[in-house]
């Protein structure tokens, strides 16, 4: 019969869950709740499991200048913070396979919280997802971006600065057949849009227009701002994603792949 001493050592002192400890024993889950309350060891609630299957008090709980431009440009883009009933909140985002190298390197970003990158395979085809683990201050990013949906305001777009737009463009921007910029904000109302396009001239002097591919809306740059939007940005283009800019390998060899050293800030 398992002592109380074990058990207060195990499930107290080593922070082992009931299911683990059962698996051990070869018993059910709720033979070990019950030599819990046999022994009046307090069973932990919901909330101190959760915390400690993801060791949320070592998490972080602040962010650094780097880490808060990769979530905040990705959060424009395609990234998604998703709330489980525990209240935990975790990062992912999904791209293409050809963007692995770029997914990696924000891995590597964020591995404070232990972010993960590996190859997916859907029914679609194959593609390349990021997750980290729930961290408290992802719980505090989600109540920032989300009431029933992701949301833009104008204050999350003042926290935005040209590491944090390259992100975004990265993520969810592109050429047209044209060779302007477009940024793909589907996801957003029409009245977002209005706040993006008066910040965009606000902060950056960038005239955009609010266009539409079928039913959604976009933002679309002229040739002329195309090329002032690459010069904000081009320094902080990730080396896989040069595509993504209309330039000369010359100009191309002349951008200061800073991020690539993870030297964003000095």
């Amino acid at each position: 019969m398992i002592t109380e001493t074990w058990l207060q050592k195990e499930y107290v002192e080593n922070k082992r869950n009931r299911c683990d400890i059962g698996r051990e024993l070869g018993v059910t889950e709720g033979c070990i709740e019950r030599w819990l309350k046999k022994y009046q060891i307090p069973i932990r609630s919901w909330q101190a499991a959760t915390n400690i299957r993801f060791d949320l008090e070592n998490m972080p709980t602040t962010l650094t200048k780097n880490e808060e431009q990769i979530l905040y440009g990705s959060m424009m883009g395609d990234g998604y913070i998703e709330k489980k009933a525990s209240g935990a909140c975790h990062y992912s985002e999904t791209h293409n396979v050809k963007q692995k190298e770029y997914l990696e390197w924000k891995g590597e970003q964020l591995k404070r919280f232990r972010a993960r990158v590996q190859i997916i395979n859907r029914k679609i085809g194959k593609a390349t997802g990021l997750w980290t683990s729930p961290a408290p201050i992802l719980r505090d990013l989600h109540k920032q971006f989300y009431t029933e949906h992701k949301i833009v305001t104008r204050e999350l777009l003042n926290s935005i600065d040209k590491l944090g737009l390259a992100i975004w463009y990265q993520d969810d921007g592109s050429l047209n057949a044209h060779r302007y910029v477009e940024i793909y904000t589907c996801s957003f109302t029409n009245e977002e849009h209005l706040i993006m396009q008066k910040w965009f001239k606000e902060k950056w002097d960038l005239n955009v227009t609010i266009a539409k591919n079928r039913q959604y809306n976009l933002l679309r740059f002229t040739k002329e701002e195309t090329n002032k939007f690459f010069k904000i940005i081009g320094e902080y283009m990730h080396k896989s994603m040069l595509y993504k800019i209309d330039c000369n390998k010359q100009e191309k060899n002349s951008v200061k792949h800073l991020i690539v050293k993870g030297e964003i800030y000095a």
